[in-house]
């Protein structure tokens, strides 16, 4: 700015600039795409119900697909995280170092975020779900915190979103 370099980076110094910026970012983040509204998380319910659906197609031998992938932006994952529980339901905090009790976006939707839900079949027959986010494989909360849940259990958690939440009428407008 009038041929002065100082003067935008005078704006980024202090101890906590940084961090508070981050910060911001997460509150916004919790209000517009995660916990904030429960509108937020729920508009994951159609590509959750696709991906059930999908899933019992291959169960009932109604579809030679292997695999579904869908790619999107966090807009769409975030939602979808919430959905299944994943991320934090307290809302961000402004604190030093990372907390990992708070929603924090800053380490789960990194710029080439991903979510697999893989359905795995034991060699007794017995269903099971793990969730991979980012490559790593994820506690499932609603199942004790395994890393693989029951196939049931999965279904069972999921219930409310699969079979009774109805998208047009959550988002009807007057």
């Amino acid at each position: 700015m009038l041929n002065r370099e100082d003067q935008w980076c005078s704006l980024l110094q202090g101890p906590r600039v940084l961090e508070i910026l981050r910060h911001a970012d997460e509150v916004d983040s919790y209000w517009k795409k995660g916990y904030g509204h429960e509108l937020n998380w729920e508009m994951a319910t159609p590509l959750l119900q696709r991906l059930h659906s999908e899933m019992i197609d291959h169960l009932h031998h109604n579809s030679t697909i292997q695999a579904s992938f869908r790619f999107a932006h966090a807009e769409t994952l975030l939602p979808l995280l919430c959905l299944l529980n994943l991320m934090p339901k307290l809302p961000p905090q402004l604190k030093e170092g990372q907390d990992t009790e708070t929603f924090s976006t800053s380490h789960t939707m990194p710029f080439a975020a991903n979510l697999g839900i893989l359905l795995l079949e034991r060699p007794t027959g017995e269903l099971e779900v793990a969730l991979v986010l980012n490559e790593h494989l994820r506690a499932i909360p609603f199942c004790e915190q395994k890393l693989l849940c029951p196939w049931k259990q999965f279904e069972q958690h999921l219930q409310p979103w699969l079979h009774t939440w109805n998208f047009e009428q959550q988002c009807e407008t007057a």
